[in-house]
C-alpha cells in the first residue's frame, strides 16, 4: 500500500562520506545518489565483485595492499558502466 501512495514520486537512496576532517589541510566530502528501486542491483553487483576478489572488508581508499588493486579497479569500472 506504502508504494500506492507514492506513485509519481521518485525515491532517492543517498549515501555521503567525508575525509581529511581531522586537522588535515585539505578534505572532501561526497555523496552517491541513486534511485532507491536501484538499491538492490547495485548491492549485487558489489557482492559478486567481493566474491570474485575476496573482498570482505569496508570498502576504503585507505587500502594500502596492492593485492586489492583489481577489486577497486573493478568497483570503479562497474560505476561508469551502470546508469
Amino acid at each position: 500500500m506504502a508504494e500506492q501512495n507514492n506513485l509519481g514520486r521518485v525515491i532517492w537512496h543517498v549515501a555521503c562520506d567525508e575525509s581529511g576532517i581531522d586537522g588535515q589541510r585539505f578534505y572532501g566530502f561526497g555523496s552517491l545518489w541513486m534511485k532507491y528501486h536501484r538499491r538492490g542491483d547495485f548491492a549485487k553487483l558489489i557482492r559478486d565483485g567481493r566474491e570474485k576478489h575476496g573482498y570482505f572488508q569496508e570498502i576504503s581508499g585507505k587500502t594500502d595492499s596492492k593485492n586489492f588493486f583489481p577489486f577497486h579497479t573493478d568497483l570503479i569500472e562497474l560505476f561508469f558502466k551502470h546508469q
